[in-house]
């Protein structure tokens, strides 16, 4: 494997990947991978937060490679993504992971006039969440073995992985003229800043607040090591997410705390530049999460365009990132599936250890691809 010294390398890795995008376009077809069990995907069809992820790996390995069987697995894969907007029990406000790299993508490359139709469904979905009283979008729906505390909680619950959703609304604020989206994003954004990060720039994973008078309680994990830890995945869509919301804003506050964010996350990366899954776990803190690698490096590539004066330390951090994970923890092979090995779904409850991850796949394609002058659909 090549290892990257410089930008230009990535088109050498992006070379080796491009065979076995196409044999595993063929093979999962219009199945929805969320993490590699043994060498192979398994498959989530039900509508999970995830679902997005493969549609939208084939549009961005389209936008790239322009060979048409990414874009017929996209287009063969929409009719589910179209179904699901008719669940409103199972979509939450992860739409916006669901909706923005697959319909909004596909509007953005095309000019599709349905992709925004649908697209802009999903911003109402979203946008219909929002408490008022409190100022944050829902996170999550009531699953099938919520404890009766537990389906109280998610009422009035938030968590750091939103931020990557509001772009939705920012976007639909511009196409419809209606500053209703952008006011919800962005005083959703700002709950968020206020809430879940803590003085230190750390992060918790959800923050819970009373679902009826708005008063904030406390913060909580769900996929970190403990209430007061760092989940390194979660600091790392702290990091692109505020990136992104600036893009939208202008609000200087924004691109200062992702780049606060940033400062906490790389200071905390150990010798290889890819971090544990949680930053303070006392157990199994051998275990990596490649994925929040590769979200981090996306985020940091974004926030070396917009603060200039920084430009060249987030750059390199980056590619640092990015080199460390096309040396030892990527796969051209093909008898495993993904693309990154060594991801972390959710320690606490055992799901996807050491694993490959369809949403770590997609943002290490998106890094390499941006530093080959293609744009995230993330981005405005």
């Amino acid at each position: 494997m090549n290892i990257i010294k410089e930008k230009d390398s990535t088109k050498d890795i992006l070379t080796q990947l491009r065979g076995k995008m196409l044999q595993n376009s063929n093979k999962i077809s219009t199945n929805f991978p969320h993490f590699t069990e043994g060498n192979h995907y398994s498959y989530r069809n039900d509508g999970f937060w995830t679902t997005g992820f493969w549609p939208a790996l084939n549009l961005l390995a389209y936008q790239y490679y322009k060979d048409d069987l990414f874009l017929k697995t996209f287009q063969d894969c929409s009719n589910h993504l179209i179904k699901l907007l008719d669940r409103e029990d199972i979509l939450d406000h992860d739409i916006g992971f669901i909706y923005i790299p697959t319909f909004l993508g596909h509007y953005k490359l095309f000019g599709d006039a349905q992709s925004k139709e649908i697209a802009l469904k999903a911003a109402d979905m979203l946008k219909n969440r929002f408490n008022s009283k409190g100022k944050f979008i829902r996170a999550w729906n009531d699953w099938e073995d919520d404890t009766a505390d537990f389906r109280e909680e998610k009422k009035g619950k938030v968590i750091i992985d939103s931020l990557m959703n509001i772009p939705l609304l920012f976007w639909a604020s511009e196409q419809t003229k209606n500053d209703d989206y952008f006011i919800v994003a962005k005083e959703h954004a700002e709950t968020v800043m206020n809430y879940i990060v803590r003085e230190d720039f750390s992060t918790y994973h959800t923050f819970n607040f009373d679902h009826v008078t708005g008063t904030p309680k406390k913060g909580k994990t769900q996929q970190g090591y403990a209430d007061e830890s760092c989940w390194s995945r979660g600091q790392a869509w702290g990091i692109y997410g505020f990136a992104l919301v600036y893009q939208y804003t202008k609000e200087v506050k924004f691109l200062e705390m992702s780049m606060k964010l940033a400062d906490y996350f790389i200071e905390r990366l150990p010798e290889d530049s890819v971090p544990s899954w949680d930053f303070d776990a006392v157990e199994n803190n051998n275990i990596k999460d490649s994925s929040a690698a590769a979200i981090a490096a996306s985020g940091l590539l974004l926030v070396s365009e917009l603060e200039k004066s920084e430009k060249e330390r987030y750059y390199l951090k980056a590619l640092e990132i990015i080199n460390s994970l096309c040396s030892e923890y990527l796969s051209c092979e093909s008898d495993f599936e993904a693309l990154l090995r060594k991801g972390c779904s959710d320690l606490p409850r055992g799901a996807g250890i050491e694993s490959g991850i369809i949403y770590g796949d997609y943002f290490f394609l998106e890094a390499l691809v941006k530093l080959n002058n293609v744009k995230s659909f993330f981005e405005r």
